[in-house]
């Protein structure tokens, strides 16, 4: 593991605490008196430096780029220093605290954050953004997820691809509007303060592409709530509505065979993610195939 040491040393600044994360690990650092993060990044998706430095150039522009829109994002504090075998940034330390919201406070977030369209088109997508529905595409998808060790779940691989290439024909990917996606606007990425909205963090996830899917990763066939309160404040079209479960299961498919390509077997919080049912996932699938999931 690269020493954190180093690049505070490198950087300036003292280290003050641990902080955690999950796609980037996090400290809290100052310099003269301020408060600010240090952030590791972590290639979760094998890119090299060469290819994960441009990712996080996108990440860094397009977080100044928001923060300017008005939305309580982490402006960047120099640029990005390679250290360690590790990239890392500087960016402000923003106030608040994770908060229980409700259901419709987290739509009308996300809508707010789904208006953020015409930005998309100025930064265009991440680059090397991982495609979750590559598994719509590439030819050898069966072969590859048969690789699963586990019988159980081998089968509940194959079914998923076989629902997911079925209902995907009829879907017009082009009818949901394509907008900033964060991809991971949850709880533990905002920060509240006397009710006021203080910080959206940890842009990794985020590039340019369907709004569905924004929400559709807020849902994760388990936040029915939060969808339907989504679509009373900004209302799915049929096309959406067919795209979201098989947006979903198409995701949790191309994480495994990601996975299994590199002679991994896949998480499960992939597997486990594709056998989940909600009662909104169960009328879904009935509506597109005429079976519970």
């Amino acid at each position: 593991m690269p020493d954190v040491t180093d690049a505070t040393r490198e950087l300036g600044v003292s280290l003050e605490r641990a902080l955690g994360g999950r796609s980037s690990t996090n400290w809290l650092v100052s310099r003269g008196g301020h408060a600010l993060v240090l952030r590791q990044y972590l290639d979760v998706l094998e890119l090299g430096p060469a290819m994960q430095r441009e990712a996080i150039d996108w990440q860094v522009q397009t977080r100044a780029r928001v923060h300017r829109a008005g939305w309580p994002v982490a402006a960047p504090v120099g640029q990005p220093l390679r250290s360690g075998g590790a990239w890392w940034t500087l960016e402000e330390w923003l106030p608040g605290t994770a908060a229980q919201v409700s259901p419709t406070q987290h739509a009308n977030l996300l809508a707010r954050w789904g208006e953020l369209g015409d930005l998309a088109q100025e930064v265009g997508p991440q680059p090397h953004r991982f495609d979750h529905l590559a598994v719509l595409v590439e030819a050898d998808a069966a072969q590859v997820l048969a690789e699963c060790a586990d019988e159980q779940d081998r089968g509940w691989l194959l079914r998923r691809l076989d629902q997911v290439l079925s209902g995907a024909q009829d879907v017009d990917w082009d009818a949901s509007p394509r907008t900033l996606v964060h991809g991971d606007l949850v709880g533990h990425n905002l920060l509240w303060s006397s009710g006021r909205l203080t910080g959206v963090l940890d842009l990794e996830l985020a590039t340019v592409d369907r709004r569905i899917t924004e929400a559709m990763l807020v849902w994760r066939s388990r936040h029915d709530d939060v969808l339907l309160a989504y679509d009373q404040v900004a209302a799915l079209n049929d096309q959406e509505w067919r795209m979201v479960l098989i947006d979903w299961w198409a995701l949790m498919l191309s994480l495994c065979l990601f996975h299994l390509r590199r002679g991994r077997q896949p998480g499960r919080w992939e597997l486990d993610g594709l056998r989940r049912t909600s009662p909104l996932s169960e009328k879904l699938s009935r509506d597109l195939f005429n079976v519970t999931p």
